[in-house]
């Protein structure tokens, strides 16, 4: 690892360039170079970055500070040739894992996490929220929640809502508002989560419409090539980076939980105890035809001939009219099946792969797969030797940089909801 920034010598190559324990008193120490290993990892469903830092010293800082769970650990983290670092104020929650590796030497992991945490697990809201979802959004951050000076991005939301907190974390707050919300063009698919660049209050059908950021592919590349001149190997960063390392598929489809999880159709039943009415409505994705999801590629992932029924998934929920002055209906009862459907296709194709570290790669960034097929390719072959199921377009949903004295590796999850194959022309 380096210790300062400069010019990038190979793929994977980092910077660490800050350490830093800190407590409430005003003490500070900066263990850069104690660090064994250090890991930040992001997750799009998840509202906060998490850190782990193994440290392994002679200095006891465990009784020098003391750690009494008042602690900050102060980051940041380069790729050289890159502006792009990671960097934060994460409050030190746990310490696990401490060992005796020599007689006056231990080692043990550091766990962190955001620190608008802090304010946000010991500040419960008990009160009404009333108007446009994204701006009652920007009051928890600014005002009434998380106290932050970080970066916020708010996406317009097209709707209003109310709801009373009884007793909720700001987190919690919007949350629950992320189910209500629609932007302008229709779309209940908000998340709130944070990545390197602040909080995030958007729509995820808004972030497929992105375009594409980096190309990754599997082959047996070698990273290295050889001079014409010169038995010299000479490195390739750029064409290192597109490379996968490990990929890995847990579950390549699952056509009974596509079913069962209302990703393709969906029944819901709302009652109203005081009018004594109840309703019943129908959701097929492949009728959704006046605002139909946004798909990361050219097609989507089932056909015409897919069977399923509405009544395979059936929600039965509450609704209460007139609980609030001008509001008619404040339950997501227009958003749930869409919303439900949306993300479950989202995940229908999972994978996960390692490729050398870059800081600039954050969850909410569309990245593209070419995995080869798994077959034998012939000069007679005209069509796309790469696989027309998993390569394409994915959205990044949770990634873990991995900084270790060898380099910087990312363990990367991608999720997509479509595929290159056209299904239609497949019988």
């Amino acid at each position: 690892m380096q210790d300062q920034q400069s010019n990038l010598r190979f793929a994977g190559d980092v910077s660490l360039e800050e350490v830093a324990l800190h407590t409430l008193n005003g003490q500070s120490a900066n263990i850069t170079a104690q660090v064994i290993s250090a890991e930040v990892y992001e997750d799009l469903f998840s509202p906060f970055m998490t850190v782990s830092i193994v440290v392994r010293e002679s200095v006891d800082y465990i009784n020098v500070f003391p750690f009494i769970g008042e602690e900050y650990v102060k980051l940041k983290i380069s790729t050289p040739n890159i502006d792009k670092p990671i960097e934060g104020k994460f409050y030190i929650y746990k310490i696990t894992d401490r060992q005796y590796t020599k007689d006056r030497e231990v080692m043990y992991t550091i766990k962190g996490i955001s620190e608008e945490y802090l304010y946000d697990v010991n500040k419960k809201l008990s009160q009404t929220f009333k108007g446009n979802c994204g701006e009652i959004a920007l009051n928890l951050f600014q005002k009434a929640g998380l106290n932050t000076a970080k970066t916020a991005f708010f996406e317009k939301t097209s709707n209003k809502t109310a709801f009373t907190a009884a007793f909720w974390s700001p987190t919690k707050c919007l949350s629950f508002l992320s189910t209500n919300a629609m932007n302008e063009s229709t779309s209940p698919t908000y998340l709130l989560y944070e990545n390197r660049h602040g909080f995030n209050f958007r729509s995820i059908d808004e972030l497929l419409k992105s375009t594409t950021y980096h190309k990754f592919i599997k082959d047996n590349f070698s990273r290295s090539t050889i001079n014409d001149n010169s038995a010299e190997a000479t490195k390739e960063p750029q064409e290192d980076f597109k490379r996968i390392m490990e990929l890995d598929i847990p579950v390549l489809t699952d056509y009974m939980e596509d079913i069962s999880s209302g990703r393709l159709k969906s029944r819901i039943i709302s009652h109203d105890l005081v009018t004594k009415q109840y309703h019943i409505r129908d959701y097929s994705v492949k009728k959704d035809t006046e605002h139909p999801p946004t798909l990361l590629n050219e097609n989507p992932a089932y056909s015409q001939y897919a069977s399923s029924n509405s009544m395979s998934t059936m929600i039965i929920m509450p609704r209460h009219f007139s609980n609030f002055t001008n509001f008619a209906d404040v339950t997501n009862y227009n958003t749930i099946q869409k919303r439900m459907s949306f993300f479950q296709s989202l995940q229908k194709y999972k994978v996960t792969i390692q490729v050398l570290g870059r800081t600039d790669y954050t969850v909410g960034q569309v990245m593209e797969l070419q995995i080869p097929k798994a077959t034998q390719i012939t000069k007679e072959q005209k069509d796309s030797p790469y696989d027309e199921i998993l390569s394409g377009r994915y959205l990044l949903s949770a990634i873990s940089h991995i900084i270790t004295k060898e380099g910087h590796t990312c363990n990367m999850e991608l999720i997509k909801n479509s595929i290159i194959m056209d299904m239609s022309k497949q019988r």
